[in-house]
C-alpha cells in the first residue's frame, strides 16, 4: 500500500484522546469524549485491512491468508505479550488474592482476544468509574479488532468470489444494520453495545466503504477545493466530538456518526501536501502515530497500577505524577516500537520459525502462570495472618454466597422462609431495597433467620443480584410508579413486581445518593397508599484509608494496620483503631441528618446502623468479631462472619422492632 503519513497523524489523535480521557490530569485538557479515540481506530483499521485485501484480490485474483494472518500476528502479539508479562508481575506484587485471580482471568481472555466478552460478563461498565478496576480492561478493543481480522477476510473473499459487483451495497447495508443494532442495544444494555463486534462493525465498515471507493471507484485526491475544505470539516467534527461528547448522552451510537464522518472525510480527501494533511503529516504526529499501538497498550496498566500503589483511586493523580507517567509511557512505547515491534515485523531478522517458537512459548507461559494462580486461589496463604484473618475479601465473601442468598426460595412470592415450623400466614414479608448495602442488610437477616422467626426476607431483584448489579432507590421509584423493571440500562426481572406486591415491610438500606434522597418523600407517600410499613436506614460508616489499595477499594482501618504490621493488633491497639472508626461517624452526618428529618416528617421508623455496629458510651465501633474474624472486607461492606455477628447484636438491642 502507498504510505500515507496523515493516517499516522489520525492514529496520534486517537491514542492521545484515549490517554487524556483516562488520565484526566489537567482541567484545561479535559476531554470528555476521549473514549471516541477507539472509534477512530476502528475506522482506520477497517480502511487499511479492506484496502490490503481488496488490492490483493483485484491485482492477483487471489488472497494469501497465511501472509495476512502472519502480518497481523507479527504486529499484534509481541508487544501484547510484553505488556501482559509486565502486568502479571505488578499484579502479583500489588493485588490481593481475589483480585489477582480476576486479573489472571482477564489476562487469559486478553491473550485469547476474547476479553471484550469477559469484561461484559464481569459487568464492568467502561464509563461508569469501573474502568479503573481492571489493568487490562483496554484490551477489549484489541479483542474486537482481532475478531474482525479473523472473520472479515474469509467473508470478504466469499463476497468477492460470488457477489463482487454488489460489494459496496453489502458494505452499506452492513453499516446501516450494525448501526441500528448498536443503537437498539444501547437503549437496553449499554455495556453490550459498547463491547461487542456486531455493534462496532459499522465503524469498521465505514473504513471498508472508503477503501472500496478508493480502489474500485478511483476517488481522486487531487481536487484542490475538496482537499482544502473537506478535511478541515472532518477534523472539526472529530475535535468537536472529542470535546463536547460524553458517555451520558442519549442515543450515543447515532451521535458517533459525527466523528466517524469526520475521520472518513480526513482519510478520503486529505493528503500530505495541503491543509489538514500537512498538519497530520507533521513529524510529531507521525512519530506518535507510529508508536500508537505501544502507547495504547502501555498507558492503561501503568496508570492503573500507579493508582493502586497510591491508593487514592477515584481521584485524579497530581499533575506532576501524570506528567511523569506520560514520560514513562512514551519511553516504554518508543523502546517497544524499536526493539519489539520493528524487529518482529521484519521477516529477515526473525524468521517465521523463530517467531512462532518465541510467541507460542510466551503464550504458553502466560497460560500456565495464570492457570496456576487461579487453581491455587491467588495463593491466598501469602496474605494469611491467622486462621481467622486473611488480607483478602474472598475468605469472608465466598463465591457462592450471593447465589445462595439470591435463589433460596421456599415459596412462590420471592421471600426466604425463616422457619418451617410456623405458619407463613402469620409472618411479615420484609423487602430490602437498595444497592450493595441492601445486600449486606439482607445477609444479616438471612444468616440469623432463626432469630427473626416472625419475618420472611427478600432482597429486591435477587435473580439479577447474582450478576452483582446494584439496584438503586430511584429504580424502585420507577418500579412502584410505572411498573418499570428496566433501570440504568439493566433489565431487572419481573420478580421485583411480585416482591413488592407481596411485601408488608420495606427497608431502605443503601449508600444514599442525593438524587435518591430527593425522591424519598414521593416514595413514602406511594408506599403509604399501598399500606406498606417503612423503615429507613442511614448510610453506614466508611473507613477508607488512602495510601494503600486492595484491588477495588481502599483498605479499611483494621486492614491497613494489619497490612503494615503483618499481625493482628493487640487489645490496646485495637481499641485505638475502633475509636478512630467511631470518629468517622461525623463524615456521614450531612446526608444522614437529611434522612432523619425526612423520616421524622413522615412519621417513619428511622434506624441508625451505628447503633448495632458501635458502642456510643465507649465511642468505639466493632471491627473484629469475638472469634477474630473481621467484620468489614473493604471500607464499608460486611463479611459473612460479620453478618452473623451483627445479626445477633441487632436482635439483642431490638433494633428491628415495630
Amino acid at each position: 500500500m502507498t504510505y500515507r503519513p496523515e493516517i499516522n497523524g489520525l492514529r496520534a489523535i486517537a491514542v492521545l484522546s484515549v490517554i487524556v480521557y483516562h488520565f484526566n490530569f489537567l482541567d484545561i485538557v479535559k476531554i470528555d469524549g476521549g473514549f471516541l479515540g477507539v472509534d477512530i481506530f476502528f475506522v482506520i483499521s477497517g480502511y487499511l485491512i479492506t484496502s490490503i485485501i481488496l488490492k490483493e484480490l483485484y491485482l492477483t485474483g487471489k488472497f494469501s491468508f497465511n501472509n495476512f494472518y502472519e502480518r497481523r500476528a507479527r504486529r499484534i502479539l509481541p508487544v501484547l505479550i510484553i505488556v501482559i508479562f509486565f502486568s502479571i508481575l505488578l499484579a502479583w506484587i500489588f493485588l490481593f488474592p481475589t483480585y489477582l485471580i480476576e486479573f489472571s482471568k482477564s489476562a487469559l481472555h486478553s491473550i485469547g482476544f476474547i476479553s471484550n466478552y469477559y469484561f461484559y460478563d464481569s459487568k464492568i461498565e467502561y464509563a461508569a468509574g469501573q474502568e479503573l478496576l481492571k489493568p487490562l480492561l483496554h484490551t477489549w478493543s484489541l479483542s474486537v479488532e482481532e475478531q474482525y481480522y479473523i472473520f472479515f477476510p474469509i467473508i470478504l473473499l466469499f463476497l468477492f468470489r460470488f457477489l463482487k459487483e454488489h460489494l459496496l451495497l453489502i458494505f452499506v447495508i452492513g453499516f446501516l444494520l450494525s448501526l441500528q443494532v448498536s443503537e437498539l442495544t444501547y437503549e437496553k444494555n449499554i455495556s453490550m453495545s459498547f463491547y461487542f463486534l456486531h455493534t462496532r462493525m459499522w465503524e469498521l465498515l465505514a473504513g471498508s466503504i472508503l477503501a472500496y471507493l478508493e480502489i474500485k471507484k478511483k476517488i481522486s485526491y487531487e481536487n484542490k477545493l475538496l482537499n482544502l475544505t473537506l478535511p478541515v470539516i472532518g477534523l472539526s467534527l472529530i475535535l468537536i466530538s472529542l470535546i463536547f461528547f460524553n458517555t451520558d448522552m442519549p442515543h450515543l451510537p447515532y451521535y458517533t456518526i459525527l466523528p466517524i464522518t469526520g475521520v472518513s472525510l480526513v482519510i478520503c480527501f486529505s493528503n500530505s501536501y495541503s491543509g489538514v494533511g500537512k498538519i497530520l503529516s507533521n513529524k510529531l504526529f507521525v512519530g506518535t502515530g507510529l508508536i500508537s499501538y505501544s502507547l495504547y497498550l502501555w498507558h492503561f496498566p501503568v496508570l492503573i497500577f500507579t493508582k493502586i500503589f497510591n491508593g487514592n483511586f477515584h481521584e485524579p493523580l497530581k499533575a506532576f505524577t501524570n506528567i511523569t507517567l506520560l514520560i514513562i509511557i512514551f519511553i516504554l512505547s518508543v523502546a517497544t516500537y524499536f526493539f519489539i515491534e520493528k524487529p518482529f515485523r521484519n521477516k529477515k531478522k526473525i524468521s517465521i520459525y523463530y517467531f512462532l517458537v518465541l510467541v507460542m512459548g510466551s503464550i504458553l507461559l502466560i497460560l500456565i502462570t495464570c492457570s496456576i494462580i487461579i487453581v491455587n486461589k491467588g495463593f491466598i496463604e501469602r496474605n494469611k495472618i491467622t486462621d481467622t484473618y486473611i488480607l483478602d475479601s474472598s475468605y469472608y465473601h465466598d463465591e457462592n454466597h450471593a447465589f445462595e442468598l439470591s435463589i433460596n426460595y421456599n415459596n412462590t412470592n420471592g421471600f426466604v422462609e425463616t422457619s418451617n415450623s410456623e405458619s407463613t400466614l402469620k409472618k411479615k414479608n420484609v423487602l430490602i431495597v437498595g444497592n450493595s448495602h441492601a445486600e449486606d442488610t439482607y445477609e444479616i437477616f438471612y444468616y440469623n433467620r432463626n432469630l427473626f422467626k416472625n419475618f420472611n426476607f427478600a432482597l429486591i431483584s435477587p435473580t439479577s443480584r447474582t450478576d452483582d448489579i446494584n439496584y438503586q432507590v430511584h429504580c424502585f421509584y420507577k418500579l412502584i410508579t410505572k411498573n418499570l423493571t428496566l433501570c440504568d440500562q439493566y433489565k431487572y426481572d419481573g420478580n421485583t413486581i411480585s416482591q413488592y406486591k407481596n411485601s408488608d415491610i420495606i427497608i431502605f438500606s443503601t449508600k444514599w445518593a442525593q438524587k435518591d434522597v430527593d425522591i424519598l418523600d414521593k416514595i413514602i407517600k406511594i408506599l403509604r397508599q399501598d399500606k406498606k410499613k417503612i423503615i429507613i436506614t442511614n448510610n453506614i460508616i466508611e473507613s477508607n484509608v488512602t495510601g494503600v489499595f486492595n484491588g477495588y477499594r481502599g483498605l479499611n482501618l483494621l486492614d491497613f494496620f494489619v497490612f503494615q504490621k503483618k499481625r493482628i493488633p493487640n487489645d490496646e491497639e485495637l481499641l485505638k483503631i475502633e475509636k478512630k472508626m467511631y470518629s468517622f461517624i461525623k463524615n456521614m452526618n450531612l446526608i444522614n441528618e437529611e434522612l432523619k428529618n425526612i423520616a421524622n416528617n413522615n412519621n417513619v421508623k428511622y434506624l441508625r446502623k451505628e447503633d448495632f455496629l458501635c458502642n456510643h458510651q465507649l465511642r468505639t465501633c466493632d471491627l473484629l468479631t469475638p472469634d477474630g474474624y473481621k467484620i468489614f472486607w473493604d471500607d464499608a461492606h460486611i463479611t459473612k462472619e460479620g453478618a452473623r455477628y451483627l445479626g445477633k447484636k441487632i436482635h439483642n438491642i431490638n433494633w428491628f422492632k415495630f
